[in-house]
């Protein structure tokens, strides 16, 4: 069986998004590492490449920005996949991560309406990832609460 233990660069990534409230980091058999929230896989790390998993509609937005390139194992799914090689890439790899990160916090609170963890201020973590306007209004749509909620991450 190959192994895809991520690379050096991509593990100290990991390692700062480990300490976020909720994060879960778990390596399989294959030595890839799984990124989940709140018990839900959203991400995992192969060697330089990071999967990440997003609604359809972010998912296309990623695409159409160049943030993130087609799920490499199957382009039809709502995943991406992005490349870390250079400086810039591990930048938009730590951006991704935490996009991806909000927005599973954001349907954590949306969909089971799940309160159990430490208060997050979505919004404001949104802001300072500077979205796209497109982006911007996806997450509004379809991942935030009201501005006045806080929610448990």
């Amino acid at each position: 069986m190959q192994q895809l233990y991520p690379t050096p660069e991509i593990e100290r990534v990991l390692a700062h998004v480990s300490t976020w409230p909720g994060v879960d980091l778990r390596t399989d058999s294959d030595g890839s590492v799984e990124f989940a929230v709140n018990g839900v896989v959203v991400g995992s790390a192969h060697g330089d490449v990071v999967d990440l998993s997003f609604s359809p509609s972010v998912r296309d937005q990623l695409l159409t920005e160049g943030r993130a390139d087609r799920y490499r194992t199957d382009p039809r799914s709502s995943w991406v996949s992005v490349r870390a090689r250079t400086p810039e890439d591990l930048h938009d790899v730590r951006w991704l991560l935490r996009l991806a990160y909000l927005c599973r916090l954001a349907g954590s609170l949306h969909d089971r309406g799940d309160t159990t963890l430490p208060t997050v201020d979505l919004h404001r973590e949104f802001e300072r990832l500077d979205l796209s306007t497109s982006l911007r209004l996806l997450v509004s749509r379809t991942a935030l609460p009201s501005p006045d909620t806080r929610q448990s991450a």
